[in-house]
């Protein structure tokens, strides 16, 4: 049986309810007959001057061409049939989309426990979403149902968009990026966003109409609008182990702003990429070592000088090296400090004969995290501070 509701016809209600009000109730069937509603049950339904298909015998709507498969629940509800079709595609918040299919030709989403009326579907068959527009409790509501399965890495890519974001400070991509990955894919990518395995680990890359770039590295998928932008023309899925060492700390800086740990290991490793070979080279002109001769070996854990320079193959110590971080190269007073610090731990190092050395280097970095994860250059000058060591 499809149902477990029998109906009976109208002149009999008054004899089965006589049976039913005995103490003991006797039905005696002596003839039934089984129609398979699948036979009767309307094939086309129309929306809003859009037709949809529906084959009851195979569980599967038509729908712009787009097929798509449902598990079928009928039911009876006041003698007429309808069909709850539970179909793959997720919403938002992981739910499956249910359609109920009625016999008199009326489609409704369900709605929690409640059915609401259906206006309008559209297909965006470029995503694999499906977009309806149904009648709420206080007035027409949207709902966005994707049918797209694939996995995050089957989607590491830039995905292409057109968002608007003028006049915003702060931007959220979550719905965005839903309808271009998918439930499953978004929900891995809120777990690999911020894992702490870096192996595992991505981050976004989200692209403006003004050539500007900002990377996204948390689960609440918000980023930062560059000035003067009107839209986000793109978002990349970039893997965290594929950036350059830069980019890593300049990324984790952002995502911490007030971590000073992070922006000191982020000045270190500006200085040994971008201007290590400088300080090597004017190292070896002033103690006439020659630069292959010498080596950089880091040092720092918060006791000792950031990094030492020796003589290849000897315990000799040619210099000791402090570096300091500044992410607002317009910020003079912050400059100062760090400058004057630096020379206080300096002046120390020469008077520690575990750490004493011929000479001392100060480099003191102001290169914004943003401006690193944008591949802008180091600026040739940022800003002149006058003083005496």
């Amino acid at each position: 049986m499809e149902s477990e509701l029998v109906e009976i016809q109208e002149h009999q209600i008054d004899q089965v309810l006589n049976e039913i009000g005995s103490d003991e109730a006797q039905v005696s069937v002596t003839k039934a007959e089984f129609i398979d509603y699948r036979f009767f049950f309307p094939t086309d339904f129309l929306i809003n001057g859009k037709k949809i298909t529906l084959n009851l015998f195979k569980n599967e709507m038509k729908i712009d061409g787009v097929t798509y498969k449902f598990s079928a629940d009928p039911n009876v509800f006041e003698g007429k049939i309808h069909v709850n079709a539970k179909f793959g595609g997720n919403n938002i918040n992981g739910k499956n989309l249910v359609l109920s299919f009625y016999q008199d030709s009326e489609l409704r989403i369900r709605h929690d426990v409640s059915s609401r009326l259906i206006k309008e579907i559209k297909i965006d068959t470029e995503r694999d979403l499906m977009m309806i527009k149904y009648l709420g409790s206080d007035g027409e509501r949207d709902a966005e149902y994707s049918f797209n399965f694939r996995s995050l890495n089957e989607q590491m890519d830039r995905i292409p968009c057109e968002m608007a974001v003028e006049d915003e400070e702060r931007i959220r991509l979550k719905e965005e990026l839903f309808r271009s990955l998918g439930y499953n894919a978004l929900e891995e990518l809120k777990n690999r966003i911020e894992d702490p395995n870096e192996e595992e680990r991505v981050v976004l890359l989200v692209h403006f109409d003004t050539n500007k770039k900002a990377y996204c590295r948390s689960k609440e998928f918000r980023v930062s609008v560059p000035s003067g932008a009107g839209k986000i023309t793109g978002i990349e899925i970039v893997a965290f182990k594929e950036l350059n060492d830069l980019k890593k700390w300049a990324i984790k800086v952002l995502g911490d702003p007030q971590n000073t740990d992070l922006k000191g290991k982020l000045g270190e490793v500006i200085a040994e990429k971008r201007f290590m070979d400088i300080i090597l080279a004017e190292i070896a002109e002033r103690s006439g070592i020659p630069r292959d001769k010498l080596v950089v070996k880091y040092t720092g854990d918060g006791e000792t000088p950031d990094f030492k320079i020796e003589v290849i193959g000897t315990d000799e110590r040619i210099a000791v090296i402090e570096v300091k971080y500044i992410g607002d190269p317009e910020n003079v007073k912050e400059f100062g400090d760090q400058l004057n610090g630096a020379r206080t731990q300096i002046k120390k190092r020469f008077n520690d004969p575990d750490w004493a050395a011929p000479y001392g280097v100060i480099v003191v970095i102001a290169w914004p995290p943003e401006k690193i994860v944008e591949d802008e250059p180091y600026p040739e000058m940022v800003g002149s501070y006058r003083t005496r060591i």
